[in-house]
């Protein structure tokens, strides 16, 4: 299983580079495509942007200095891990946890404090991860009380959940624009080394870092960064 896996990883790589010809969903101005969810690379550009202004205040406040490729990558795991899960949602049916619920309506207290025209994607990325975990751990929970086992072990649940995942990656197109660094691995989404480019200046290579060094990550042209 787990060969077949690296094998869909790998083929998900080179359809997104232009390298294997026949695959599916590997278009133009696409960031990721998730099964029957398309994820343009206008919608991330755009979340990134209202992101950044939603967080800027703080930023400022606290003299942060954040690539924009940073933000960009993380728009692109939540849409992605949202819309895997939204799919594995219909497919067994499950819906999240009330504990979900509580995440939504905290965030929304949250969000009285940003400008109203930055909420929506504010509150979509803010609650995409709760959502894909609390879908993983219900299909799990219900797989496992299918096969015997009603356990109430979250970390069982999730678990098993994560193999439903990587089931459901195995037989729908994951594509993910190489840029953004990340590939599904083993039914959740991972940071790896799929970028095509090459950093030759310090500059470059800070942004393309987890973690940078402040006076590099302020020192990239103002288009690249946040604050």
């Amino acid at each position: 299983m787990a060969s077949r896996r690296t094998s869909s990883l790998v083929v998900a790589t080179l359809c997104v580079v232009g390298l294997f010809s026949g695959c599916a969903g590997a278009r133009p101005g696409v960031a990721a495509q998730v099964g029957t969810t398309r994820v343009t690379l206008a919608t991330v550009d755009d979340a990134t942007a209202d992101l950044c202004s939603a967080f800027l205040p703080q930023f400022e406040e606290s003299g942060a200095t954040y690539p924009l490729n940073v933000l960009s990558g993380f728009v692109v795991g939540s849409l992605t891990r949202q819309a895997m899960a939204e799919q594995v949602a219909a497919e067994y049916g499950v819906e999240p946890s009330p504990t979900y619920d509580e995440q939504v309506a905290a965030a929304e207290n949250a969000a009285e404090e940003i400008p109203e025209d930055l909420r929506s994607n504010y509150l979509e990325l803010s609650t995409a991860g709760p959502y894909a975990d609390s879908i993983m751990q219900q299909a799990g929970r219900q797989a496992l009380e299918e096969e015997g086992d009603a356990s109430d072990d979250l970390e069982a649940q999730t678990a098993r959940g994560r193999e439903i995942f990587a089931d459901w990656v195995d037989e729908n197109t994951v594509v993910i624009d190489p840029r953004y660094g990340l590939a599904v691995i083993e039914g959740d989404l991972a940071p790896a080394d799929t970028d095509v480019s090459v950093a030759v200046s310090p500059a470059a290579l800070a942004g393309a870092a987890e973690q940078m060094d402040p006076a590099l990550a302020a020192a990239l042209p103002e288009s690249q960064r946040c604050n």
